[in-house]
C-alpha cells in the first residue's frame, strides 16, 4: 500500500481499531504482526504499547520484550515508566533475578514517581524472594567461591553480591566471617547490608559490642541480644496495622505496599521507633494511599510523616 495513503488519519484510524479488535479477541499473533506494521508509520499509543506488552507476554516472548523495551528507551520514545515495567517483568519471567535487582537499584536511584516506584520495589522483593526460594547455589563449590574474602573484596563486590554472600554464610551456619564482618560493618554505608550483618553476627552469637552507621547517628549493639526482624515492633504492628487497612480498602494495592514496608522495616533494624505505632501507622497510610493518588482522609502528624519519607530517602540505593 502506498505509504502517503497509509499514513492519512482514517488509514491510521482503520488499523488502530483493528489492533483494537484483535486484542479484545485474544488474537495476539495477529496483534503483534499488525503492530508492528502500525509502528513503522505511526507512534503508537501508551494504551496499544501495553497492549503490544501484553500479546507478547502471552506468548511467552520474553526476549522480544526485552529487545523492545531497551531500544525505545535508548531512542527516548514513549512512556519509560511502561518500558521499564516490562523489562523487569520479562526478566523477571525469565528466571533472570540478579538483573532484575541490578536494574532496580540503579533507576530507584532516579527521580520516580512514588507510584511507579512502588512497582519496582515490589518487582525487587519478587525477584530476591524468587532468589531466596531458590537458593541458587554458585558454580564453584562455596569454600572456592568465598575461600579469599577480605576486608578490601568485601568492600569491592556490588551490592547484590554483599547481600548473596551474608546469605550464604546464614544459609551454610557459618560463623568463620565473624570477625571480617565485625570489622567491616563499621565503614558500611547502605542499611540493608548493615541490617544483614547484624543477623548474621546475632546467628553467630556474638557478645561483643558492635558500632555502625544508620540515619544519621552512630549506633552500637550486641547482636546476640538483638531481636528477629518479625519480632520489632515496625514489623509486628506497624505494617500489620497498615496492610490490614489496605486489605479492607485496596486490597489490589497491599502487595506492592507491603514491599515498601519491608524494604523499610529491613533498613532501619534494630532502631528503635522514634513514634508510637498507631502515629506511623497513619503516616504510612497517608504517604502509601498519595502515592497512588488516593485520599486517605487521614492528617498524620508533620513530623512522623517527614520521618516516614526519611526512611524512604535512606533506602535509595548505594554501594
Amino acid at each position: 500500500m502506498d505509504n502517503n495513503i497509509l499514513s492519512h488519519r482514517r488509514f491510521q484510524k482503520k488499523m488502530e481499531q483493528d489492533l483494537h479488535v484483535l486484542y479484545e479477541q485474544g488474537d495476539a499473533r495477529g496483534f503483534i504482526m499488525r503492530f508492528k506494521e502500525y509502528e513503522r508509520h505511526h507512534p503508537a499509543s501508551t494504551a496499544l504499547t501495553e497492549y503490544f506488552y501484553k500479546s507478547l507476554g502471552d506468548k511467552g516472548q520474553y526476549d522480544d520484550i526485552i529487545d523492545y523495551s531497551l531500544i525505545q528507551m535508548n531512542e527516548g520514545f514513549g512512556n519509560y515508566d511502561l518500558h521499564m515495567k516490562n523489562l523487569l517483568e520479562a526478566l523477571l519471567s525469565q528466571g533472570r533475578y540478579y538483573e532484575v535487582i541490578e536494574f532496580s537499584d540503579q533507576i530507584m536511584q532516579e527521580e520516580l514517581p512514588q507510584e511507579f516506584r512502588i512497582e519496582v520495589a515490589a518487582l525487587r522483593h519478587k525477584a530476591k524472594k524468587a532468589l531466596d526460594d531458590k537458593d541458587v547455589q554458585p558454580e564453584e563449590s562455596y569454600d572456592e567461591t568465598y575461600q579469599d574474602m577480605d576486608e578490601e573484596s568485601f568492600h569491592e563486590m556490588p551490592l547484590h553480591a554483599r547481600l548473596d554472600f551474608l546469605k550464604h554464610l546464614m544459609d551454610a551456619g557459618d560463623k568463620s566471617y565473624s570477625m571480617l564482618i565485625m570489622n567491616v560493618i563499621t565503614s558500611e554505608k547502605n542499611p540493608e547490608t548493615i541490617t544483614f550483618m547484624l543477623l548474621y553476627l546475632k546467628m553467630c552469637g556474638e557478645n561483643q559490642a558492635v558500632r555502625f552507621h544508620k540515619m544519621g547517628s552512630e549506633e552500637e549493639v550486641i547482636p546476640a541480644l538483638l531481636p528477629d526482624i518479625e519480632e520489632t515492633e515496625m514489623y509486628v504492628k506497624v505494617r500489620n496495622d497498615v496492610l490490614e487497612h489496605l486489605e479492607d480498602r485496596m486490597p489490589e494495592f497491599a502487595e506492592a505496599a507491603d514491599s515498601m514496608l519491608i524494604a523499610h522495616i529491613i533498613g532501619i533494624y534494630p532502631l528503635d521507633l522514634p513514634y508510637d505505632h498507631e502515629n506511623l501507622a497513619d503516616a504510612y497510610l497517608h504517604e502509601l494511599l498519595r502515592m497512588v493518588n488516593v485520599d486517605s482522609g487521614i492528617e498524620p502528624t508533620p513530623e512522623v510523616l517527614e520521618w516516614v519519607r526519611s526512611i524512604e530517602r535512606l533506602m535509595s540505593p548505594s554501594d
